[in-house]
């Protein structure tokens, strides 16, 4: 049989261990709880007292001390005047010119949104997806690292979702639709990807329905997991108070008063980014509430003095909002041109472009076990399996035959190596 264009060729690709052969960079992903970044009077917040130029000198004076490369955001006015105020007054400032936002969204109604900002020298707005609910919309947002294959037309995915559920001690049912609505959308999809969850959840507890929703849905490919890993009963519990974030105050006219003493803000991973499987890791130690030091369990941020940073950014922090950002690091890894070492390599080859069948052939002195992945362009996972102890030379076949013709991607990774090869199916005449 002879294919269409009549050719075949073996594609070699080689894969390194993270550690040895991969080039890395490192991002910070923050997400914030602005308190009202909004003209509207709201409660007791005012144009006086919750001043936008105020906020805005505030907020500049956080992000020089955190430095993200992505910032997620709540309660920011649903206009995008405001969400352009923030890259005017606050990010693209004193010769920075390279911050972007994403797209605005309203479908849920309500006068407050979520956003996110991010460097566009690093990453790259692919699309957007809303989840509508009946309290306010849950925002995907899709983009792309700006790897040194990209001319290529490889990269790296990676997928922020903004969520802020329902306030409430009473609200625990509305707070789980939301979630439900979320999960149903990324389990439609059944795509096993990069998915970082941020957001205040307004959660208390971690037996709480929305988040067991969260971490135990029925489909293990669209879970989250808390990187830190730190269950229980967050509420008014000294036990928890390193990870409390709200509130920054005991007393106040338009913020939030009780002390610190609520996890109401956190960033949740899928099981991609928590393990590494396809070039983006969470690093779990990184995560933290900025200035939250354990020594303000039911006080104010400001008293007594905080001892995790310094006094200016806790002042920032108590005159900004009555939450804390949490954030995290990521490591970026991905393959460098020109690499051809022996020593800790998987040697991965295969006939590409292929027609009903891949047949794999794998040098794995280490005789490992690897899972395998393959999806389509979209992302779509047609078929997923596993092989076993595969040793030097082992060949591993995927049956193809009910393939459209078309491009797919071969995802194949163990607990610390991962390998992605571009294919091509084609129809033999």
């Amino acid at each position: 049989m002879t294919t269409r264009k009549n050719f075949l060729f073996l594609f070699i690709a080689f894969f390194a261990l993270t550690s040895a052969l991969k080039a890395q960079d490192t991002i910070r992903q923050m997400h914030y709880n602005l308190m009202q970044y909004s003209i509207y009077p709201y409660g007791d917040c005012t144009s006086t007292n919750n001043s936008l130029d105020k906020k805005d000198s505030l907020l500049k004076i956080i992000l020089n001390h955190a430095n993200p490369d992505i910032i997620t955001v709540n309660e920011i006015t649903n206009t995008q005047a405001h969400v352009d105020r923030i890259l005017q007054n606050v990010l693209n400032t004193e010769g920075v010119n390279y911050w972007k936002s994403g797209q605005l969204t309203s479908l849920s109604g309500g006068t407050l949104a979520n956003m996110i900002y991010y460097d566009s020298r690093k990453l790259t707005m692919h699309s957007y997806y809303i989840v509508q609910t009946s309290v306010r919309d849950i925002n995907i947002y899709k983009m792309y690292f700006n790897t040194p294959q990209l001319a290529d037309g490889d990269t790296i995915f990676y997928i922020p979702i903004i969520a802020h559920l329902k306030a409430g001690t009473s609200d625990t049912e509305e707070r789980l639709t939301m979630i439900q609505s979320l999960m149903s959308r990324l389990n439609n999809w059944g795509i096993s990807d990069n998915y970082v969850l941020s957001g205040d959840f307004n959660i208390y507890t971690s037996s709480e329905p929305a988040y067991q929703q969260l971490l135990n849905y029925s489909n293990s490919a669209v879970r989250f997991y808390d990187p830190i890993d730190t269950p229980g009963d967050w509420n008014n519990s000294y036990s928890y108070r390193h990870v409390h974030t709200q509130s920054t105050h005991t007393s106040g006219d338009c913020f939030a008063t009780g002390g610190l003493d609520d996890r109401f803000d956190f960033i949740l991973v899928s099981a991609q980014i928590l393990n590494g499987y396809d070039h983006v890791k969470a690093i779990s130690e990184t995560y933290t509430a900025l200035g939250q030091d354990g020594n303000h369990y039911n006080s104010s941020i400001i008293s007594p003095s905080n001892t995790a940073i310094p006094q200016d950014i806790a002042n920032a922090l108590y005159n900004m909002s009555d939450h804390l950002p949490v954030m995290m690091d990521f490591l970026v890894y991905y393959p460098q041109a020109g690499i051809n070492s022996v020593n800790n390599q998987l040697n991965i080859s295969t006939v590409n472009p292929f027609s009903n069948q891949i047949i794999l052939k794998i040098q794995n002195p280490e005789n490992d076990d690897f899972n395998y992945m393959i999806s389509n362009i979209e992302g779509k996972i047609l078929k997923q399996g596993e092989f076993l102890h595969y040793n030097l030379n082992s060949e591993f076949q995927i049956e193809t035959s009910d393939f459209q013709r078309g491009i797919y991607i071969l995802k194949i990774y163990s607990k610390d190596k991962s390998a992605t090869l571009k294919l091509i199916k084609i129809v033999q005449e």
